[in-house]
């Protein structure tokens, strides 16, 4: 994986994550998880959810620079079905319309939706070698005159030799068409301007670096939802209303849905509780809302259970 680079890194935790998800699949009771997989649409109707993807498969033979395979591969398409979905798709990927949602979702949805704005905030990781540390190693945060980057400290955290650059707007929307390259050399230089009275020379090169690119990637189209000129208080709200109204099969989360923790992992974290209990409340009448209740009562802690084998267990009492 070193020699290929961070394409090979990619490929073996690809490959280590497929081994997960086969081990999990053949363990009663766990959910499976699938990679590589492009959501084209999702359509919803009396029987349930439909979710239609698109997945490459390589062909076998050897991998060329990078870890990939060199060899052609064939667009394949799959069908996944379900009585019910959730949806945490970025409001980027909502905002592009990538991912078709049949029958459409509701013109105050889909508004909502289009007057949400989608950010940027990327990052440059810089990892130099331990002894061409040249930055103050206990000071865990530090600004430059640029307002587009500040700097976080990871070597104080015990990431050694470690730093990085956060890079906000408008800088950080697609780096102004710069490489990896040039942007790396942007940072680099900011940090020689700040920091050439303590090293009185050029400072180091890095033995490696990252540079994310959120609001370009198909899979993120942004980094964080933000209220735009146009947005409305409860445009989260009407986000994160199920789909479709008469029928509601599809259920809504994310930041983007939250009004008090949007950007945040809190918020992303609380729309997911919250449309669970709204399939709860939709699916279960009283009586099993109270065995669920009295479940997880019983066993906070699960033991080797997981929350979903409790849940399941008092839906078919």
């Amino acid at each position: 994986a070193e020699k290929g680079g961070r394409g090979g890194v990619e490929l073996e935790l690809h490959q280590r994550g497929k081994e997960a998800v086969n081990s999990q699949a053949r363990s009663p009771g766990r959910v499976s998880v699938l990679l590589s997989r492009r959501v084209t649409c999702v359509q919803a109707n009396n029987e349930g959810v439909t979710v239609m993807c698109e997945w490459r498969k390589w062909s076998s033979g050897p991998f060329g620079e990078g870890g990939v395979n060199e060899k052609e591969s064939n667009l394949e398409e799959e069908m996944h079905h379900a009585d019910l979905a959730v949806c945490t798709l970025p409001v980027g990927v909502l905002k592009s319309g990538d991912v078709i949602f049949r029958p459409p979702l509701s013109e105050s949805q889909a508004a909502a939706i289009n007057r949400t704005g989608s950010g940027a905030h990327n990052k440059v990781i810089l990892r130099f070698a331990p002894k061409d540390i040249f930055w103050p190693q206990a000071v865990r945060n530090f600004n430059c005159l640029d307002p587009c980057i500040q700097f976080l400290n990871l070597d104080a955290y015990g990431k050694k030799g470690v730093l990085v650059a956060h890079i906000w707007p408008p800088y950080a929307f697609k780096f102004g068409g710069e490489s990896d390259e040039k942007v790396k050399d942007k940072v680099l230089s900011v940090l020689q301007t700040m920091f050439r009275n303590l090293t009185g020379a050029k400072i180091p090169d890095p033995v490696d670096f990252i540079v994310t690119r959120w609001d370009t990637d198909p899979f993120s189209l942004g980094s964080y939802s933000f209220a735009s000129r146009r947005s409305r208080r409860l445009d989260p709200v009407q986000m994160s209303q199920p789909h479709p109204s008469w029928n509601p099969r599809v259920y809504f989360a994310g930041e983007a849905t939250s009004i008090l923790g949007s950007q945040c992992v809190y918020g992303a974290v609380e729309s997911g509780r919250r449309a669970v209990r709204e399939i709860v409340s939709a699916e279960c009448d009283n009586t099993k809302i109270d065995r669920i209740v009295e479940a997880f009562r019983r066993e906070p802690d699960f033991g080797k259970e997981t929350e979903c084998d409790v849940l399941a267990r008092a839906l078919t009492k």
